[in-house]
């Protein structure tokens, strides 16, 4: 509502109310079902532009999740998010997660730690709420004016990475000119 004024004239008791932002939290856990700590966790808004889909960085939207995997983005505005976490760390394929009194038996040497094998490293990919790779199939989250959505939980899931590699060029194999973007996205 605008406010007009006159020279000199003041206008007081002028009321603006701020709605509450929303929230969304959660644990993320490893491969193994353990919290993951210093994981990169994200929301990105998932919107309609135009008749297309589209994901809309929000402002302070990455953390990282603290020593019991626990996350929580806050100061959101009222719509549908994605959320997303990226490990730090890597896993290894086929890798065991010892228990204390393996770990007890390999230092006083009652125990001898089995050697690496030749599988391949397991990478974590980025995984998406409520517990896969492919952001096509990652679950929204709503959240209205000043709602807390609380346990958005789920599991990292480690995938094989691979690379691509190849030559972008023109119909006629001339050079693309500098700065040219090469994107990937998966379907």
């Amino acid at each position: 509502v605008p406010i007009v004024l006159v020279d000199k004239a003041q206008v007081t008791d002028v009321l603006v109310r701020l709605p509450l932002g929303a929230a969304i939290s959660g644990t993320i856990h490893d491969a193994f079902g353990q919290p993951a700590a210093a994981v990169a966790a994200g929301v990105v808004q998932r919107k309609v532009q135009n008749g297309e889909v589209i994901m809309v960085p929000v402002a302070g939207g990455t953390i990282f999740t603290d020593d019991r995997g626990r996350y929580r983005v806050h100061g959101l505005v009222p719509g549908e998010y994605v959320v997303s976490a990226m490990p730090t760390t890597n896993l290894v394929a086929g890798a065991k997660r010892l228990t204390d009194q393996e770990v007890d038996d390999v230092l006083a040497g009652r125990m001898t730690p089995a050697p690496p094998g030749p599988t391949p490293p397991l990478r974590s990919a980025p995984t998406y709420f409520p517990g896969t790779t492919r952001v096509a199939e990652a679950g929204g989250v709503l959240v209205a004016v000043g709602e807390d959505r609380t346990n958005v939980d789920f599991r990292l899931e480690p995938a094989t990475m691979t690379s691509i590699e190849g030559t972008v060029s023109t119909a006629d194999g001339s050079p693309l000119p500098p700065r040219t973007s090469v994107m990937l996205q998966t379907v």
